[in-house]
C-alpha cells in the first residue's frame, strides 16, 4: 500500500514521504523551541474519558437531534480552543470518508476557536491531535474517496495549513523533532510510517 497512503501533497512548505522500516532515520536538525509538548495531548488524554462519560450521560437527556454540547479544553497556544464530541454513529454526518463502517468508529471531534479559524470549524476531525511548541496537527475526515486531510494550525497563525492527504484509517500521531510529525498506521504490521516535516532540513 506504501505510497498510496499519500493521496495529495497539499503545501509548499512541508516534506512528506513514506518511511520504510529499514530506512535510516533523517538527520533532523535541531530548532530552537521545537521540542514537542506533550502537557496538553497528557490533558486531553486523562479528561477524554470524563468528557466521554459526561457526554453519554448527557446523551441520554438529549432530546432528538439535538447536537452534543460544547465543552471548553482551555488555551492552546495563543487559542481558546472547544471540542464538540460526536460518540454515537446516529450523530455522525454522512458522506465521510470514514475509515471503518460508522458503527465500528468509536467517535468524531469538531473544534472551535478564538480567534476563529474558519477554514476548520465546519471539518469532523479524527480523535487523536498533537500539539507542538509552535502549533497543532489535526486530521480532518474528507468526502467519500477523498481520506482524509492532515492540518497544522499554527499558534500564531491566521489559517491552518493543509499539508497532505492520506488515506482515510486508524492512526497514531508522534512528534519528531523538528517539529515534525510521523503518522504511524495502527493496523499495519510492516513498521512503516508517513513521515511530515517543515520544508529545509537535510536527510
Amino acid at each position: 500500500m506504501d505510497e498510496t497512503w499519500i493521496r495529495e501533497r497539499l503545501s509548499p512548505t512541508y516534506d512528506v514521504w513514506i518511511e520504510e522500516a529499514s530506512s535510516p532515520q533523517p538527520a533532523i536538525p535541531e530548532v530552537a523551541g521545537e521540542v514537542v509538548s506533550t502537557s496538553v495531548n497528557l490533558a486531553l488524554f486523562i479528561a477524554t474519558p470524563f468528557i466521554l462519560l459526561a457526554d453519554w450521560l448527557r446523551a441520554g437527556k438529549r432530546a432528538p437531534g439535538e447536537p452534543p454540547e460544547w465543552e471548553s479544553l482551555g488555551e492552546i497556544g495563543n487559542r481558546k480552543v472547544w471540542s464538540q464530541t460526536l460518540m454515537n454513529n446516529e450523530d455522525f454526518p454522512a458522506g465521510l470518508d470514514l475509515y471503518a463502517d460508522p458503527a465500528e468508529v468509536y467517535l468524531l471531534f469538531r473544534f472551535r476557536f478564538a480567534p476563529a479559524v474558519p477554514q476548520l470549524e465546519s471539518l469532523y476531525f479524527f480523535e487523536e491531535t498533537l500539539t507542538t511548541e509552535s502549533g497543532m496537527y489535526l486530521l480532518s475526515y474528507n468526502s467519500p474517496g477523498e481520506g482524509m486531510t492532515v492540518w497544522f494550525l499554527g499558534h500564531d497563525a491566521d489559517q491552518a495549513e493543509a499539508i497532505a492527504k492520506v488515506e482515510a484509517r486508524e492512526w497514531e500521531l508522534e512528534g519528531e523533532p523538528g517539529g515534525g510529525l510521523r503518522l504511524e498506521p495502527l493496523d499495519d504490521e510492516q513498521g512503516k510510517a508517513i513521515m511530515i516535516f517543515p520544508r529545509g532540513f537535510t536527510q
